[in-house]
């Protein structure tokens, strides 16, 4: 179908007059009689404007059918695409998630038993800045053992091997 015949078809679905529909998309109602005549198409933010309008995709609005552009059961998705992912799991242990996944651009926290982040805090952590018993990540802060009222926390930096080794004495 082409895109006159599809805009006259879906400008009387909508009940709407040419004239209404032109005050809708900010033209005249002329404009809309020449679309649907054919003798001009209308610019790209009129169409996205008309998309809005019929709450359709700009390829179904220009004639385009889904089996002439895709295969099968393939779907077009039209947003944002998202490149972040995070899970808690509803095992919680003394209200902290038995495992947190919290992964994509920004600052994004995990804290869990079982933590993977961007920043990871848990017992056994892994990110690019991980804190925990057991931590591996680009900076790594691992508290290893408490002898008596001594507490030692050691400091990995990087791949370089750089270890800071610090101890306190608590009171």
């Amino acid at each position: 179908m082409k895109f006159n015949e599809k805009l006259i078809e879906l400008r009387k679905k909508e009940g709407l007059s040419q004239e209404q529909l032109g005050n809708k998309v900010n033209v005249s109602r002329q404009t809309v009689s020449k679309w649907e005549l054919g003798e001009t198409t209308p610019e790209l933010e009129k169409l996205m404007e008309l998309s809005k309008v019929f709450n359709i995709s700009i390829d179904k609005l220009v004639g385009k059918e889904d089996n002439e552009i895709l295969n099968g059961n393939q779907r077009i998705f039209y947003g944002k695409v998202r490149l972040d992912y995070e899970y808690k799991s509803k095992t919680k242990i003394k209200g902290i998630p038995l495992v947190h996944i919290n992964l994509g651009f920004g600052i994004r926290r995990a804290k869990g038993i079982i933590a993977i982040g961007n920043i990871a805090q848990g017992l056994f952590a892994i990110g690019g800045i991980a804190m925990g018993l057991l931590a591996l990540g680009s900076i790594s802060t691992c508290c290893y053992w408490r002898t008596g009222n001594r507490y030692n926390l050691y400091w990995w930096i990087g791949n370089r091997n750089i270890l800071f080794w610090w101890s306190c004495t608590c009171l």
